[in-house]
């Protein structure tokens, strides 16, 4: 019996590996196509780690769910899949832009006095250009703060966009095993 109940537990845990590998391509497929956040270096490990709290999180409180609650979070994590999608992908078009050496960075939220006094017109959203004559340094355009809540936006909304995505995958999943 112990050896019967060692081998379920082993058997669901290769399942929820193998559930967190699947969960981890969508993250590397979003890698490749160039729309990762350029900050934190570790995002991919990152994300994959939110990613498995999240099927735990769902298989752990949705489990004995009705269909009817099933249903309506569902439809909630859809239309917040779809919002934090929307405005990961505005946020990343606003705030990244291209090194020479093919790298990406961030542009700030708040420009450095020096910059105000060249760049007043075009503050804090510089052009390639503007950020080219600074020599690609992001300090000497924006200040650490402003920096620091572009980096958080992107983070912030890339995270909720995989949370809810996963989450809307792992609810379906979850009531399915049941029928």
């Amino acid at each position: 019996m112990a050896l019967k109940d060692f081998r379920d537990f082993f058997g669901e845990f290769i399942a929820l590996v193998g559930a967190a590998v699947a969960t981890a391509a969508l993250v590397l497929i979003t890698a490749l196509s160039g729309l990762i956040p350029p900050w934190p270096e570790a995002i991919v490990q990152i994300t994959a780690i939110l990613q498995l709290a999240i099927l735990m999180f769902v298989y752990q409180f949705y489990k004995r769910s009705s269909k009817k609650i099933i249903d309506k979070r569902m439809k909630l994590f859809l239309v917040y899949t779809i919002l934090f999608c929307v405005l990961y992908l505005s946020a990343y078009s606003l705030l990244v832009y291209e090194v020479p050496d093919e790298t990406k960075d961030l542009r700030g939220l708040f420009c450095t006095a020096e910059a105000m006094l060249v760049y007043i017109d075009s503050c804090p959203i510089f052009s390639e250009e503007q950020i080219a004559d600074a020599g690609f340094i992001p300090r000497k355009l924006w200040t650490p703060l402003g920096i620091l809540l572009s980096r958080l936006i992107l983070l912030l909304s890339w995270g909720a966009f995989f949370g809810f995505l996963v989450s809307l995958f792992a609810t379906f999943v979850v009531y399915q095993r049941r029928t």
